[in-house]
């Protein structure tokens, strides 16, 4: 393989010498291998996995390797389709890789984000995908056949949680989005919401009244909503003269336990 990859990028460059090469390599593929010093520059696939561990590995490899430009060639995190409280990803439940919750993803997908973006060095990062796709043999999210990973559904009617945080960041038109929105069902005496926003500043309301402002140059913003004994909370959030609104739904059995 590496012999055919060397005649293949004597081939890319004689037929283009203005243009640079690049390997996309798998995760597991060691970092001294001798396949990452053919191209020009250097690309990972990277899926699944701690999100906090991304900007710790590609640190170690640009210590190592200062001059091979490196960038994320893919990377995502798997989710159903069809999000509704279930013993997997129940409203304030620990999760964890293999979860099929969209708040997991996105949660993900937020790490990776200020890892990725904030280290100059890497060259480019592409995300996997912007939609979910046919995949057969694949079993997930209790869907056979296709790929969760997308940041909109199969039928592109609905963008995920994960798909607001990219706008937070990359685009210039102002909103604001309640993540978590299609779980209204919650446990315990508090829910954390999770708002994104490319504006400066959010503030929540709880059934109307002003609870409380934040600003968050990451543009992810964590407020917390107690229980205060009514069956239904309202909540809505404003940045600038965008808003949006979330409801959510006390389970008084859980609160008795």
């Amino acid at each position: 393989m590496v012999q055919n990859h060397v005649v293949l990028n004597t081939l890319a460059h004689k037929l283009d010498p203005t243009r640079k090469t690049a390997v996309a390599a798998v995760s597991f593929c060691k970092t001294d291998d001798p396949y990452l010093q053919i191209t020009d520059a250097v690309a990972y696939n990277r899926y699944g996995g701690d999100a906090d561990e991304y900007g710790t590995w590609f640190d170690e490899f640009h210590k190592e390797y200062p001059g091979r430009p490196i960038a994320v060639s893919g990377y995502g995190y798997e989710v159903c389709e069809v999000c509704e409280v279930c013993e997997v990803c129940e409203a304030g439940a620990e999760l964890s890789q293999g979860d099929c919750a969209e708040e997991y993803q996105a949660r993900c997908h937020e790490e990776v984000i200020k890892q990725l973006f904030s280290r100059k060095y890497i060259w480019a990062t592409y995300v996997w995908n912007m939609f979910d796709y046919g995949a057969d043999g694949r079993n997930e999210g209790g869907e056979p056949g296709r790929n969760h990973m997308g940041l909109v559904t199969f039928d592109r009617k609905y963008k995920k949680d994960a798909f607001y945080a990219y706008k937070a960041w990359l685009s210039k038109e102002p909103f604001v989005h309640i993540c978590g929105k299609r779980i209204v069902n919650r446990v315990g005496h508090s829910a954390e919401i999770t708002v994104y926003s490319n504006q400066p500043e959010v503030e929540i309301f709880v059934n109307d009244k002003s609870q409380e402002k934040q600003k968050n140059p990451e543009h992810f913003f964590k407020f917390t909503v107690l229980c205060e004994g009514e069956d239904e909370t309202k909540v809505r959030v404003t940045a600038g003269k965008c808003s949006d609104e979330s409801l959510i739904r006390w389970s008084w059995e859980s609160l008795e336990g």
